[in-house]
């Protein structure tokens, strides 16, 4: 590669849900990461757990303190509001207005823990409703969060979900739809090559319909996010194409597929050895 280097891969700590913060950082150490994708969640940090902003930005700074002295920092802070009770785009508006609480105090966090990148996904609709319903819904709560984080001076790096995760934002077309309608000017997109690839979608034609000023972070692994190079995608030829682009954002590491909860370190391992390998000049 002539410009992409191994100083912008990162990695996701969701991987590592069932072991200990300290086993993920020692973890990251042996790998030989720097960059942190930081998984917002239990066991690790989890904002809900305190019961004050204080006690939590005690905590944050404990976890900041730990990661910078291994010569580590966040570089995206990514809460959880994938899974039950969370969901931008919930028809309950309880639901909803918990979820945008949770952004905003995310958002908090974030630069607590030293990064202006907050990551964030469209949730889903009822299945048994018309789509465009939950989808108005969406886009206003993230009119609401995008525009508190904008006051805070940070980003917001949206990517699209697969079809068995969301009836919303699951194609490029979909991204740039959202992002027009959100009209805010920190509000990006995330390429998740997996889900881009699901949806039959090339890295060429998604930069395509995105434009190259709106893609500041991407998600890599090889299909179902498992090792690179343990699957078919062309991760060689991702990477040739976002050299040639001069990309300088991170290059997260996603390797979450179930198969590896139990050895997640040894997944992440082999997935740095293949990265160095991929990204040799």
């Amino acid at each position: 590669m002539k410009n992409l280097v191994m100083d912008q891969l990162a990695a996701m700590s969701v991987q590592y849900s069932k072991f200990s913060f300290d086993y993920f950082i020692n973890s990251m150490e042996e790998c030989g990461i720097k960059n942190v994708e930081l998984w917002a969640g239990v066991p690790h940090y989890w904002r809900e757990n305190y019961l004050s902003s204080s006690d939590a930005i005690k905590k944050i700074r404990e976890y900041r303190r730990r990661l910078e002295d291994k010569g580590m920092k966040v570089i995206m802070y990514t809460p959880e509001t994938l899974v039950y009770p969370f969901n931008p785009a919930a028809k309950n508006i309880n639901t909803r207005n918990r979820t945008i609480d949770l952004f905003k105090m995310a958002v908090e966090d974030a630069l607590e823990f030293g990064t202006n990148q907050v990551f964030c996904n469209s949730g889903s609709g009822l299945y048994d409703e018309e789509r465009e319903y939950a989808w108005e819904r969406m886009v206003d709560t993230f009119q609401q969060v995008t525009s508190y984080a904008k006051k805070m001076g940070v980003d917001l790096n949206i990517e699209q979900l697969q079809r068995y995760e969301s009836n919303l934002v699951c194609t490029a077309h979909d991204i740039r739809r959202v992002i027009k309608e959100v009209d805010a000017s920190n509000m990006y997109c995330c390429l998740d090559v997996v889900a881009m690839a699901e949806a039959g979608e090339s890295i060429d034609g998604f930069y395509e319909i995105i434009g190259k000023e709106s893609i500041q972070h991407v998600h890599f692994s090889d299909r179902n996010h498992e090792i690179p190079g343990d699957r078919d995608l062309p991760l060689k030829e991702y990477l040739e194409y976002l050299d040639e682009l001069n990309y300088s954002g991170y290059i997260s590491l996603e390797v979450n597929d179930i198969i590896y909860l139990e050895k997640p370190h040894e997944a992440f391992y082999k997935s740095t050895r293949k990265m160095n390998e991929l990204l040799e000049k």
